[in-house]
């Protein structure tokens, strides 16, 4: 097996010498492989976890979502014999089973990168232990297994207890060993230490939890070894672990069911929906993890791939859990109107350093992968040159808001607010370039440029006689309106949204010293075909109207509903627009043209969110 390994968490094993023959008789062995392969087949991996052992399914949980991609041939090849189903000779040959252990022994005695996918690849080796007796001679097996015990004993002398490594390596692979190889005294031992480390990974709770998010793509495999752990734990053994693990285990499990799609695929993965069918089965992982908490995630996996619900809507929607998840320490989140797949939801990954976008308009993807960021100054391109900063969340029954921030060379900051308007179904992407201190010595011109890449099945198609745009596969799916442009495509602008060649969809701005630059999404179809119109308000201090490097304001007008947006971009003072007075960074309304009045949706006032 072939996995990627270009996320290093370097570990360095101690170097152990290869057994030899002289170790054991010839005659002991037989004895000693006999005897394992027996109780294999009388402690089979189908009593131990059901029918999810059938094909080897239960070890691969995970695996596609991680790599991205389906599980190979070996990986297929492995996680059969770990559920003792016998392999012809074509699928033994096929895997050329002495040089790929040799090649497994090199890099877990050596220094090498580890990620989660590598730890639950060393699992699946002890798992076939048993099988592995019929097709390696009996140095290289003994090799093998003194290299996984040394490697284990690494990882918890580590001092990293709520790493995935911790869990997989350190609690489950020595579960499995003492299940697998009970009748060697050395993997007997390991049961306690085994359940004292998955004890240990529960105990950091959310520091464990966002180690198995982090990335976005290894938490279904770490709720894997979690559940197979659990269930190892439940089977061979009598002891008692309380009830931490089950809560540490549905939240990660709320975590994983949150990003998955109504395909069953996973956020930010590359993995299909057919890679991934070993998660999504009836007998899968996902169906799996809901024994960890029945009452909320069994409505929420239902919800998430577009499942009829069950019982009265009210009842239903009572037992989900909250439609907002952000881990700062991750860097991920996950913002949607209600658990309801047909309303939408938004993934977010900023723990690189350039943000990843998952924008759902329904069930069609409507922006996925990488947003692009060009900032020049004065027509000298600057760079980004630190990671993105959380500066506010806010939720309620309302609104989803997240601000987030990252510095830039030139004494520029770049803040790109996310918020949601839930029952509305609008997502503003806001994006603001501005100088460390709010202000510049002269006046300085600002090109700024984004690009966000489309989703697979979607095109854009462009109003002819005005700047918006719509997602549309087949149907239309989404609007984009570009607040800072004028509405009108005849006249001069200093703001644009096209497509590009690459499929992208590119929004470019032009201000000078601090710019504004709004995306306003609209995901309600039933107000696509209504009149439409947006404009930029007058913004006064006092008597003084201000520039657009001060404070802006925007009014948004589809059919018979009104909203506003407000930023200020400079020092925080008493400002008015459409007959509101404000003192905030920014605010957001709905407005009603029949008495001026506003239903405020969120303030953000020093980067401290208010619905005062």
């Amino acid at each position: 097996m072939s996995i990627d390994t270009s996320e290093e968490d370097r570990i360095t094993a101690p170097q152990l010498p290869p057994a030899t023959d002289a170790q054991i008789g010839l005659d002991q062995w037989k004895s000693l492989s006999s005897k394992i392969t027996k109780r294999a087949g009388q402690e089979t991996a189908r009593e131990i976890f059901g029918k999810a052992a059938r094909g080897g399914s239960v070890y691969r949980w995970g695996f596609s979502a991680a790599l991205g991609r389906s599980c190979d041939s070996q990986l297929r090849a492995l996680s059969r014999m770990a559920c003792d189903v016998r392999l012809g000779r074509k699928e033994v040959d096929g895997v050329e089973f002495p040089s790929v252990v040799d090649a497994l022994i090199d890099r877990i005695n050596g220094t090498s990168p580890l990620r989660p996918a590598e730890s639950a690849e060393i699992v699946l080796w002890a798992a076939s232990l048993p099988a592995l007796t019929r097709v390696l001679d009996q140095g290289r097996w003994w090799h093998l297994l003194s290299s996984i015990q040394q490697f284990r004993e690494a990882i918890l002398q580590r001092g990293e207890p709520f790493s995935p490594a911790h869990l997989i390596l350190g609690g489950e692979l020595g579960l499995t060993l003492a299940w697998r190889l009970r009748d060697l005294p050395s993997c007997k031992r390991l049961q306690s230490s085994s359940i004292d480390a998955l004890k240990e990974w529960c105990r950091r709770d959310d520091e464990s939890v966002s180690s198995a998010i982090a990335g976005s793509t290894n938490g279904r495999l770490v709720l894997a070894s979690l559940l197979r752990s659990l269930t190892l734990i439940e089977k061979i053994s009598s002891s008692r672990i309380g009830k931490q693990p089950f809560r540490v285990g549905a939240s990660l499990a709320t975590w994983v069911t949150a990003m998955t799609t109504h395909t069953g695929e996973t956020a930010f993965s590359s993995a299909s929906e057919k890679d991934v069918r070993d998660d999504i089965g009836p007998h899968g992982l996902l169906v799996s993890a809901t024994r960890l908490d029945p009452d909320s995630l069994r409505p929420a996996l239902s919800a998430a791939l577009g499942k009829k619900q069950s019982g009265g809507r009210l009842v239903w929607e009572i037992d989900l859990p909250e439609s907002l998840h952000h881990d700062v320490e991750s860097k991920v989140a996950v913002m949607f109107p209600d658990w309801d797949v047909r309303r939408g939801r938004t993934h977010v990954d900023y723990s690189g350093e350039e943000m990843r976008l998952e924008v759902f308009a329904g069930r069609s993807c409507a922006i996925a992968g990488k947003v692009q960021t060009l900032i020049e100054l004065d027509d000298v391109e600057q760079q980004a040159c630190g990671e993105w900063e959380e500066l506010c969340e806010f939720s309620d029954d309302d609104v989803h808001y997240l601000e987030l921030e990252q510095p830039w060379t030139g004494g520029i900051k770049l803040q790109r607010q996310l918020m949601l308007l839930r029952d509305d179904r609008c997502l503003l992407l806001g994006d603001t370039v501005m100088t460390e201190n709010g202000s510049f010595e002269k006046s300085r011109v600002i090109h700024y440029s984004s690009r966000l890449p489309i989703g697979r099945s979607i095109k854009i198609e462009s109003e002819e006689e005005t700047r918006e745009a719509f997602f549309s596969d087949g149907s239309r799916r989404g609007m984009i309106v570009p607040l800072a442009a004028t509405e009108w495509r005849i006249g001069a602008t200093d703001a644009t949204l096209k497509e590009t060649n690459d499929h992208h969809v590119l929004h470019s701005v032009k201000g000078q010293n601090r710019l504004y630059a709004p995306l306003w999404f609209d995901f309600q179809q039933r107000r696509f075909k209504r009149m439409r119109t947006w404009r930029q308000l007058t913004v006064a201090d006092q008597l003084r109207i201000v520039g657009r490097d001060e404070s802006v304001a925007y009014r948004i007008q589809i059919g018979s509903e009104h909203w506003m947006v407000y930023r200020s971009l400079g020092d925080l003072a008493c400002r008015t627009a459409l007959g509101k007075h404000l003192i905030a960074d920014f605010y957001c309304s709905r407005f009603d043209p029949g008495d001026g009045s506003h239903d405020e949706m969120v303030t953000v006032d020093d980067n401290e969110p208010s619905d005062d």
